[in-house]
């Protein structure tokens, strides 16, 4: 390295602490200023689930008002108690909250963005009641005030981990027109296979678990392409992709019952052979999750 280069170099580390600590210094004395008052912006996400107005009312809430911050020294604005106070909120996604520093008056900012609902979930233990989650888990409970057309499941998700299970088969139905209008809702099954309930008549799909998504979305295209317009809608009762390179489908005929419980395979089971993958022979028990599919 040239001895200009170390030059250039000394000179940058030096500029670089001197800015930053101008910074720090001008922020210590910006803070000892008095607050002008509060300004709440919230995302518009077209939900209607939060409102400026709404945002101020729970922070008002509680044994502590925290928009009162009007003539307070900055520095003594607690602006994590307002970001937890608001992250508490079911319908909040996410919150927050810093100071401005102005010469014609110094603000707190509250910056939300309100709940981003990925699935609606009706719960079989509570009957007549459902909630909607974000992508992280965090639940929403489901009302008149608020409606966000996106997946129904039913199932009981008492852990994130079941949650886990079906998400990457709902990102695929909220990139996918197709596959998010042919479904018209879903089903999580004890045993944690998926059920998918087609908008038309016909049979239901057990999908499995939410790997191999494309593989399987081929195969069921394949059964209707080749063997529904043929068989036609009724002949069978339901189908099952969960076993890696087999579409397994049950003319056993029975009325869908919401007993949550669907049967993997039933009598006159079909193991079809659609012609464009290896069938492997008819097993009862389905491969386990950490085998390669």
């Amino acid at each position: 390295m040239s001895r200009q280069s170390i030059v250039y170099m000394l000179l940058s580390i030096v500029l670089a602490v001197y800015l930053g600590a101008a910074l720090f210094v001008t922020e210590m004395m910006s803070a000892a200023e008095p607050a002008g008052g509060m300004t709440v912006a919230v995302e518009d996400t077209g939900s209607g689930f939060v409102t400026a107005e709404g945002v101020r009312a729970e922070l008002k809430s509680g044994d502590k008002d925290l928009t009162a911050v009007g003539g307070r020294l900055l520095k003594n604005i607690n602006l994590q108690a307002i970001e937890d106070r608001l992250m508490e909120v079911d319908n909040i996604e996410t919150a927050t909250v810093y100071r401005t520093f102005k010469k014609d008056g110094s603000k707190i900012v509250v910056e939300v963005t309100p709940m981003k609902p990925v699935l609606r979930i009706f719960d079989p233990s509570t009957p007549g009641k459902s909630y909607y989650v974000n992508h992280a888990g965090k639940r929403l409970t489901a009302n008149h005030r608020f409606h966000k057309d996106v997946p129904v499941i039913i199932g009981q998700f008492d852990t994130n981990d079941k949650l886990n299970r079906v998400m990457p088969l709902i990102d695929y139905m909220t990139n996918d027109r197709n596959l998010s209008a042919f479904v018209s809702s879903m089903e999580m099954t004890p045993n944690n296979d998926i059920i998918l309930y087609p908008a038309h008549t016909g049979p239901v799909i057990n999908f499995g678990d939410a790997s191999m998504i494309k593989n399987k979305l081929k195969r069921i295209m394949r059964f209707y392409q080749d063997v529904i317009k043929v068989k036609g809608y009724e002949y069978y009762d339901t189908i099952s992709v969960k076993w890696n390179g087999q579409l397994v489908a049950t003319r056993h005929k029975k009325t869908r019952r919401d007993d949550h419980i669907l049967p993997d395979t039933d009598i006159d089971a079909d193991n079809i052979d659609l012609g464009y993958m290896d069938t492997v022979p008819l097993t009862r028990q389905p491969v386990e999750p950490t085998q390669t599919r």
